[in-house]
C-alpha cells in the first residue's frame, strides 16, 4: 500500500561510500543566490520531498506524468502528476534499490547484491532472478522489451522481455584492454571495470560507461561491443570513472564523472570530446539536459550548470546542491522541468 509523505516547499568508490556511511553527513542548508542574465537560480529550484538524514534516494525515472523514485532499505516513491506530489509504497525489500526504470506501463528497479523487480503500472512488484550477486548500479528498459543493466566488476546483463529474464551480456575485457595498451594492472580495473551508467536510444543502440573513462557501444546492426571511449591516459594513470550518461533524440548529450569529467557528443556518442570544467577535483553522479541550452550536472557536494548546450559550465549553489548529495536528474518531459533524487530523501524540481 502507498501513504503520503511530507511535502516541503519553496567511481565505485563514491557510491559504495554512500552505501557504506549509511547516510550523508549532515551540512548546513542555507540558500545562496547566484544570479545570471535569466535572474536567480534559486528561483528554477523547488524542494518537493523532504525525508530525514536516513533516507536516501538514488534514482529516479519518468514515463509521462508516472514516475517512481528509488533508494535505501528498498525505499520507493511514486508519482502520477509530473512529480507534483509523491507517495512512499511499503518496502518490497531490505536491499538497497540502486536504479529505475521505466518504458510505458512496465518498471524495472535493481539495486544490490543482483536483486531485481519487476512490475506494471499499479501492479505488485515481481521479484526476478538475474544470475548475478553482484551490485546492479544502473539500469535502462527500452519500449520493446530489452532491457540492460550493469554494475559491479564489469557487470552487464540483458533482458529481452521488460527485466523478467536475464543473460549475461558483458564485453570481452580482456580483448577489450589489451586493444587499449594493456599495462600493469594493480586495481583489477582493467579485467572487471564496474559499469555506473547505461542507455539505450530510441533506435535500439545501447551505450555503457564505467571506470577508465570507458564509453562502450552496441547497435541492432552490429552487436559486439566496440569501445568508442577511455582506456588509460598515461603509463600509471588512471582514468576518471564516468557516472552517468545522458543522450537526447538529436544524437546530442554528455558524459560525466569523477575528477569533474565532462564530455560531450553530438553523433550518439560514437565519439566523445571533453568540455573545460570548473570543478576539477569534483565527483559528478549525474547529468541531464533542461532544454538546447540549459544542462545540469550534479554529485557530491558539487553542482555545475551550463546555458550554452554544455559548451561552457559553471559552479551552481541554487538550494543546497552544492553542499548536499545528488546522484540521479531525470527530465519529467522534452524541454520540460527536472527531477533529481539524493541525500535526506528528497525529491527537487529544477524548471
Amino acid at each position: 500500500m502507498a501513504k503520503n509523505i511530507r511535502l516541503g516547499r519553496p567511481a565505485r568508490v563514491a557510491l559504495c561510500a554512500l552505501l557504506a556511511l549509511g547516510q550523508a553527513h549532515a551540512v548546513s542548508q542555507h540558500t545562496r543566490s547566484t544570479t545570471d542574465v535569466a535572474g536567480s537560480l534559486d528561483q528554477r529550484f523547488e524542494v518537493l520531498v523532504d525525508g530525514v538524514a536516513q533516507d536516501r534516494l538514488f534514482a529516479v525515472d519518468m514515463s509521462g506524468a508516472r514516475g517512481i523514485a528509488v533508494g535505501g532499505m528498498g525505499r520507493v516513491l511514486i508519482t502520477e502528476d509530473g512529480g507534483a506530489t509523491w507517495s512512499l509504497e511499503s518496502p518490497h525489500t531490505e536491499q538497497a534499490l540502486l536504479a529505475v526504470a521505466m518504458a510505458g506501463e512496465h518498471v524495472l528497479a535493481v539495486g544490490q547484491s543482483g536483486v531485481a523487480f519487476v512490475r506494471r503500472w499499479g501492479q505488485p512488484w515481481e521479484a526476478v532472478t538475474t544470475g548475478s550477486e553482484e551490485r546492479l548500479l544502473n539500469v535502462a528498459l527500452h519500449e520493446n522489451g530489452t532491457a540492460v543493466a550493469v554494475g559491479g566488476f564489469g557487470t552487464v546483463l540483458r533482458s529481452s522481455d521488460y527485466g523478467r529474464s536475464w543473460q549475461p551480456a558483458a564485453p570481452d575485457w580482456k580483448a577489450i584492454a589489451a586493444a587499449r595498451g594493456g599495462g600493469e594492472d594493480r586495481t583489477g580495473a582493467l579485467a572487471e571495470p564496474t559499469m555506473f551508467a547505461v542507455q539505450i536510444l530510441p533506435n535500439g543502440d545501447i551505450l555503457i560507461a564505467g571506470e577508465l573513462a570507458y564509453i562502450l557501444k552496441t547497435s541492432p546492426h552490429q552487436p559486439d561491443w566496440a569501445l568508442v571511449h577511455g582506456g588509460t591516459r598515461a603509463p600509471g594513470a588512471i582514468a576518471p570513472t564516468l557516472h552517468d550518461i545522458a543522450i537526447g533524440r538529436d544524437g546530442s548529450g554528455f558524459a560525466v564523472g569523477q575528477e569533474g569529467v565532462i564530455l560531450k557528443t553530438i553523433d550518439g556518442g560514437n565519439s566523445w570530446r571533453q568540455k573545460p570544467t570548473p570543478s576539477s577535483g569534483a565527483n559528478l553522479l549525474a547529468v541531464e539536459r533542461r532544454d538546447a541550452e540549459w544542462v545540469f550536472a550534479l554529485g557530491m557536494r558539487t553542482a555545475l550548470y551550463s546555458r550554452d548546450g554544455g559548451e561552457s559550465w559553471q559552479a551552481l549553489q541554487a538550494l543546497d546542491v552544492g553542499l548536499n548529495w545528488y546522484s540521479d536528474i531525470e527530465a519529467v518531459s522534452a524541454d520540460g522541468p527536472l527531477l533529481a533524487v539524493g541525500h535526506s530523501g528528497r525529491v527537487i524540481r529544477i524548471q
